[in-house]
Order: structure tokens, then sequence, then C-alpha cells
């Protein structure tokens, strides 16, 4: 089976699509040429996507206007004064966000799954019934150029075109706007070609605070560098989201996941252990003896269990 039809399987094995809405594949799926590596380099390859504003199509045509929600007055107000968003034209009109992450299947392969959810739907705890399916890519196929990812930007350029055709013609009456881009860190940093994120002594996007002692970001003082400089953007290639009328930094949502329970927080967690090993709170003559201490366990477990964590997080 070749790989474009594997992506494609993607969208019959999807609950939401093939079981609930049970749309026509012809009907949403957007044949474009995306660079993509190969055994003989880099070549265009024909790949499927469903473009944002194909997919609203066919759902309210399918009389599913119910699941993408609504937005009122305060939701657009709120959205303006925070995120400097404006409201399409349109009465009727959502806000739409973008995620995209990675996962492995198909033999163990990975593949960076992307896809826009309305920010406003009833079904938002639902993966399966507010999360539509844009592409599915192999991550081995990726053609990258001076740090860009060629591939993921040429399917972000094709999802700016539909965005701003949704957003300036509407579809079957309801507009849209995209108000967030959401998604691991991999995922951010590749789809804006940020040359400043964690891997880097300048790891912060939005500033330049660093790590280091030149701007460090444990500075708190009103006058710390990292506070007073105007920050540069954040890429050397403009990334194609900017073609996206209002997009701007703001609307990055910052993954909780990945930056507090698997990032700094559990760092912290770590820390404080280990403070409270070494002052003797855990029984145990060495650090190794006290974590392997069933006291330390049990309390452990027991905090997880009460606040519904689980223990490999």
């Amino acid at each position: 089976m070749v790989r474009r039809d594997l992506a494609v399987k993607a969208w019959v094995q999807n609950m939401f699509l093939n079981r609930v809405i049970c749309l026509r594949l012809q009907d949403v799926i957007t044949y474009v040429e995306l660079p993509m590596n190969s055994d003989d380099g880099v070549r265009l390859t024909t790949w499927p996507i469903a473009l944002p504003h194909h997919m609203a199509y066919q759902l309210l045509k399918a009389g599913f206007r119910e699941h993408l929600g609504e937005a009122n007055d305060f939701y657009w107000q709120t959205m303006s004064d925070e995120f400097g968003v404006q409201k399409p034209e349109f009465q009727d009109s959502i806000g739409v966000q973008l995620y995209g992450d990675e996962c492995q299947f198909f033999e163990n392969e990975q593949w960076m799954c992307f896809h826009w959810m309305s920010d406003n739907s009833i079904w938002w705890k639902d993966g399966r019934k507010s999360r539509f399916l844009i592409c599915m890519i192999p991550v081995s196929k990726y053609a990258v150029h001076n740090g860009v990812n060629l591939t993921l930007q040429s399917v972000l350029s094709a999802v700016a075109v539909s965005l701003n055709f949704w957003r300036s013609n509407s579809v079957r009456d309801v507009g849209a706007q995209l108000v967030g881009l959401k998604g691991d860190w991999k995922f951010l940093t590749q789809s804006l070609n940020l040359v400043r994120h964690p891997n880097c002594e300048a790891f912060c996007f939005l500033c330049e605070g660093s790590k280091g002692m030149e701007r460090p970001i444990t500075d708190l003082s009103v006058s710390a560098g990292w506070r007073c400089d105007v920050a540069r953007p954040p890429w050397n290639s403009e990334p194609s989201l900017m073609q996206v009328e209002g997009f701007s930094l703001a609307l990055v949502g910052l993954d909780l996941l990945h930056i507090w329970y698997l990032g700094c927080g559990r760092d912290l967690v770590g820390s404080v252990l280990v403070i409270l090993i070494r002052t003797g709170f855990f029984p145990g003559n060495t650090v190794l003896s006290s974590v392997q201490h069933p006291n330390l366990y049990f309390h452990m477990y027991s905090f997880c269990a009460h606040v519904g964590f689980v223990m490999s997080i």
C-alpha cells in the first residue's frame, strides 16, 4: 500500500467521520503537491489533505451546525481585548484552532497528525467529535532546508489560504477566524520556523530571555533585560501561518502537558523530593535507599490517586 493510500485510510479509521457523520471522502479531500524526501532526494509528492473550509462545508451541509458551537459577543470581545483577534464580518462566526503532534502507527513509524477544531465546540472535551483531521505526514519524509521544514510549511500555506477564504466568504453562512495554534514544542518550532526554542540558549519566542547570564530569565527585577528589550522576530524565514489574516504570536497556545507536567513541573517535583530526602523526611541513609523506601512510594501513590494523576506523569 502506498503512503498516500495509508494517509487516506486514516480518514476511514476516524470514528467521527466514518461512523457518526459518514461524509464522503471525495467531498472532503484535496490533493496538493508537497516537497518530500525520497530515495532520489526531495521530490514533489501528491498528498491528500482535508482543508478546513471544505470539511466545514460538508459538516454544515450534513446538518451538524451545532457540533461547531456558537461564539457570542462576549467571546469575540474577549478575543479582541486579550489577543487582538477581530470577529469576521458575519454574525454567525466561530473561532478555529489548529493542533499538531506526532504519534507512532503504521508499523510503528512516526507520523505528524494535523487537526483543526472549533474553539466553541460543544464537544471540546471529546477529541473524536471536536477535532477534524487535516492531514497526516510521515516524519521520515520531511524535506528540511536551512532549518525550515518545507513539507510542513507547504501544508500550512494551503491551510492559510483555506482559513482566509473561510474568514472572507463564510461557509454556508458561518464565518471563522483562527484564534489559536497548539501542539508540542517540536510542532510549534517547525510550524513557526522558530530559531528561539527550548533547545536553544535563547529559548523564548516571545522575548529574548536566555538560560545563561546574557538575559537570564531568572532575573525577575523590573529592569531585567528580557523585559526591556524589543524582541526580534523568532524566525529567519517567515512561516506560512503569517499569511493568515489576524494571526500573531499571541495566538500560540502553550501545551501544559509538555511544559508543566512533563517539563518544569516534573523538575520541580523532583527537586522537592531530593530536598525532602536529604533533610531526612523519608527514612534511609542514602538517596537511593530513601527513594526505594515504602513510605515514599505510599505518599506519592496516595497523592496521585487523590488528585487523579498517574505515577508515570
